[in-house]
């Protein structure tokens, strides 16, 4: 049972693009501490599972950008994701087909109050696990051996 409309598991940090972003948004993000070593790890599951919507900010903790756990895990949930313009998902995935863009909390709130939210949000989160599958290690080695 879906009931969180934009969740975010994870550590904010005192750095970096997280704590601005989540002071913005505090009053509609549902954010759940990661515990360390993710465990235990079926807590996480069962929290993104809970979400119509994810946050994901693409930063590294050195200041870089690239593809987090946290977007294939949403996929898997079949939610929609919110993730930061510029990331490398979009080497991927489609933005605005599979997933969404937001460069600021506006874009995220803009999204949140669409006719239809939780519609949107399978019709996103449908697309993004069936562009996942393809990426599922299973595809990987059948390519490489030839299967």
């Amino acid at each position: 049972r879906r009931d969180v409309e934009l969740g975010f598991m994870g550590g904010i940090g005192d750095t970096g693009l997280r704590k601005p972003l989540f002071e913005k948004l505090k009053d509609v993000v549902t954010i759940r501490p990661r515990t360390q070593y993710l465990k235990p790890y079926a807590e996480y599951v069962n929290f993104v599972k809970r979400c119509w919507s994810q946050i994901n900010v693409a930063e590294t903790g050195g200041g870089g950008v690239h593809l987090k756990g946290r977007v294939i895990e949403s996929a898997l949930a079949g939610c929609l994701l919110f993730e930061s313009a510029g990331s490398t998902a979009s080497k991927w995935f489609e933005p605005g087909t599979d997933y969404v863009e937001y460069k600021t909390t506006e874009d995220v709130r803009k999204w949140l109050r669409v006719p239809y939210f939780h519609n949107v949000c399978q019709t996103f989160g449908n697309r993004l696990r069936e562009k996942v599958k393809k990426y599922h290690p299973r595809h990987f080695w059948r390519v490489v051996m030839g299967d």
